[in-house]
């Protein structure tokens, strides 16, 4: 009854970073250099790290921070959950600037037609994102479904383009 027993252990690799490298400024970026980067800045975001203004998790996570890509990232077969996405719920909003330098991820998958708000950012407010491509990236879900943004309240998207990819919803879907 909603029970699965094994005889082998399921592990899941550690990431190789656990901190950011730089200061999160605009003249000392938070630098996102491989895969492990972009993973450790959505468990960050979704999960139960200290935020900024408050002392809770829905608060807005790295406000004002500035986060540069420094390489092209390929995501292609690594499981990816959107950065503002906790279980199923979208907890969290993305409030600082993201620039992907003329950068490109690839690869990104996320599936849950049940779920609202997909994309590399579930949610953004007031953020500011620049300068970033996203390629052959799939994802499905209910509502608010984007390469770059599920749902923006305020903020800029420029010099980005989503290509290459399936982008699937029932609501509001765009690249």
């Amino acid at each position: 009854e909603g029970k699965i027993e094994t005889n082998f252990e399921i592990t899941y690799p550690e990431l190789k970073v656990t901190a950011f490298e730089g200061e999160g400024t605009e003249a000392n970026p938070y630098k996102l250099k491989t895969l492990d980067d972009l993973i450790l800045l959505s468990d960050k975001v979704n999960g139960e790290e200290p935020t900024y203004g408050t002392n809770t998790k829905y608060a807005r996570p790295f406000l004002g921070k500035v986060f540069r890509m420094e390489n092209d990232i390929d995501m292609t077969g690594v499981d990816f959950t959107p950065i503002g996405i906790e279980g199923n719920s979208s907890v969290a909003k993305f409030t600082g600037t993201f620039d992907g330098k003329g950068h490109v991820i690839k690869g990104l998958k996320y599936e849950n037609a049940d779920k609202g708000e997909v994309g590399l950012f579930s949610q953004t407010e007031n953020a500011t994102i620049t300068n970033l491509g996203i390629e052959g990236a799939h994802f499905v879900g209910n509502a608010n479904v984007g390469g770059i943004v599920g749902r923006m309240y305020g903020g800029i998207v420029t010099n980005c383009a989503t290509l290459n990819s399936y982008i699937e919803g029932r609501d509001y879907v765009a690249s």
